[in-house]
């Protein structure tokens, strides 16, 4: 998977695709040519000037949740039962 960034010049898919071969041969040193784009996966990421804020603060641990029953299941040592 290769990731570009936002393309300022255009914004027409093909000044993407070219952006994404040009990344593509650098990092590989080759073009796959006769061979269609997919685009599986679409990050955005934002950048937002100034301080950070603070962490929240941290929430107390509630604990193990209670168990409402129990039964069987198979693990590699055979069957075990569960709760």
């Amino acid at each position: 998977a290769i990731m570009i960034l936002e393309c300022r010049d255009s914004d027409s898919p093909l000044s993407h695709a070219r952006t994404f071969v040009d990344q593509y041969h650098r990092e590989f040193g080759f073009e796959l040519e006769g061979r269609d784009l997919l685009i599986d996966d679409f990050r955005v990421r934002a950048i937002v000037p100034g301080a950070t804020p603070a962490p929240p603060p941290s929430v107390p641990s509630l604990g193990a949740p209670p168990a409402f029953g129990s039964c069987r299941a198979y693990f590699e040592n055979g069957w075990e039962t569960v709760s």
